[in-house]
C-alpha cells in the first residue's frame, strides 16, 4: 500500500478522502484540511491525558452497561495506547482549529475507534464496525468536557507550579548571573561561567553567557504564552470558550520549555558557577564600606576619607588609616563586610 492510496468515508456532509492506512477518519481528515495553519501540533503530555480519559470513559460505559464489555475494553486497550505514545503520529490536527477542541477530540475517537475494531478483529479501517468513534468511543463525553479536562489533567501531571512566576524568578536569576559574570576586564566579573562554546565569530577569545541567555528567552515566550493563556480563559462565552487548543498547546509548551531549560540551567551552568577575587576586591574598593565610619568619626570626616578615596582611586580603609587615629585592628573591625551584610549589623 503507497501513502498516496485512500479511502473513501461519508459523513453528513458527503464524501471524504482518508489516507488509505491511517488510523483516523473522516473528521479529522476533514480538519486536517481545514486548518493547515502552524504546523503546530498538541503535545505528547496531552495527548497522554486524552488517552487516558477516554480509557476512564470507556470502563464507565462499561460498568453502567451502557457499551458491550468486550467493545469498551477493546476501547480500553485502544485507549491505552494512546496514552502510551503509539499511535502520536495519528493526531494530525494543528493547534488551531475548532475553538472547543472538537476536531482534536473527534481525532482521538476515530484512532481509538478503528485500531479498537483491529482488535476485535472487525473490519478495514474506515469501517466503524462493531466498533463507532461517536455511538461507543465518545459515549457520554463532549469535547466542552473532554478537551478542559484533558489541558487540567496534563498540567497536573506536568507541573504544580504558577509558571509566569517561575519563568520570571529564572529570568532574575539569570540576567543576575549574567551581569556578574561579564568581563573579564571591562565588567563586574564576579562570577566565571562554564565555558561551552565559543561566543563570537569575529572576535577571537570572546565567550558569551549562553546558558542564561538560553534561560531569558525561554523565560520571554512563557511569559508570551502565558498572555495568550489569559487570553484564552477570558474568551468563554456562556458555558463554552473557543480557545481550548492554542490554551492547552501555549500550557504544556511552557511546562516542558522550563522543566528543560531548568535542568539546563542547573547542570551547565549553575554546577560550575566560580567565584572569582574581583567581588571582595570590589567591596574593598567601594565607596560604601565606609558607612560604619560615620558612627566613629561623624559624617562629614567620612564623607571626606570617601571623596578622597574615589578622587585617588585608593580604598577608604588606606585613606583612613592616614588621615584618622583608628589602628588596623580598628578599621578591620569597622570596615568588615561580612559584619555589615549579617544580622549583627542590621541589628
Amino acid at each position: 500500500m503507497t501513502s498516496n492510496e485512500t479511502r473513501t468515508e461519508r459523513d453528513a456532509l458527503g464524501a471524504f478522502s482518508v489516507p488509505a492506512d491511517a488510523l483516523y477518519g473522516i473528521d479529522t481528515a476533514r480538519a486536517a484540511q481545514n486548518f493547515p495553519i502552524s504546523g503546530l501540533r498538541l503535545p505528547r503530555a496531552f495527548i497522554r491525558a486524552l488517552g487516558r480519559i477516554k480509557v476512564s470513559a470507556a470502563r464507565a460505559n462499561r460498568d453502567l452497561e451502557l457499551v458491550d464489555r468486550n467493545l469498551a475494553e477493546a476501547i480500553m486497550t485502544a485507549a491505552a495506547e494512546v496514552a502510551d505514545g503509539k499511535w502520536d503520529e495519528e493526531f494530525v490536527v494543528d493547534v488551531f482549529q475548532t475553538g472547543s477542541g472538537t476536531s482534536t477530540n473527534m481525532n482521538a475517537n476515530e484512532v481509538i475507534a478503528n485500531r479498537a475494531n483491529e482488535l476485535l478483529g472487525g473490519g478495514p479501517r474506515g469501517v466503524y464496525a462493531p466498533v463507532h468513534p461517536n455511538d461507543h468511543v465518545n459515549r457520554g463525553q463532549s469535547s466542552n468536557d473532554v478537551i478542559p479536562t484533558a489541558i487540567h489533567l496534563a498540567a497536573i501531571v506536568e507541573a504544580s507550579a504558577q509558571l509566569r512566576s517561575v519563568a520570571i524568578t529564572l529570568l532574575k536569576i539569570a540576567n543576575d548571573i549574567r551581569l556578574m559574570g561579564s568581563g573579564p576586564r571591562a565588567g563586574l566579573y564576579e562570577l566565571a561561567l562554564p565555558g561551552l562554546q565559543p561566543g563570537s565569530s569575529i572576535m577571537p577569545g570572546k565567550v558569551n553567557p549562553v546558558i542564561p541567555e538560553a534561560v531569558v528567552q525561554v523565560a520571554a515566550q512563557v511569559v508570551g504564552n502565558d498572555a495568550t493563556i489569559a487570553m484564552a480563559g477570558q474568551w468563554g462565552f456562556f458555558e463554552l470558550n473557543t480557545m481550548m487548543p492554542v490554551a492547552a498547546h501555549n500550557l504544556l509548551q511552557s511546562i516542558e520549555l522550563l522543566a528543560n531549560v531548568g535542568n539546563t540551567f542547573a547542570e551547565k551552568c549553575i554546577d560550575g558557577l566560580e567565584a572569582t577575587e574581583n567581588g571582595p576586591r570590589m567591596v574593598e574598593f567601594g565607596l560604601s564600606i565606609g558607612t560604619p565610619l560615620a558612627n566613629v568619626i561623624g559624617y562629614e570626616k567620612a564623607a571626606e576619607l570617601a571623596n578622597e578615596a574615589f578622587a585617588s582611586g585608593r580604598s577608604i580603609r588606606d585613606v583612613a588609616g592616614e588621615r584618622t587615629e583608628l589602628s588596623a585592628a580598628d578599621l578591620d573591625r569597622i570596615l568588615d563586610a561580612r559584619k555589615m551584610t549579617g544580622d549583627e549589623f542590621s541589628r
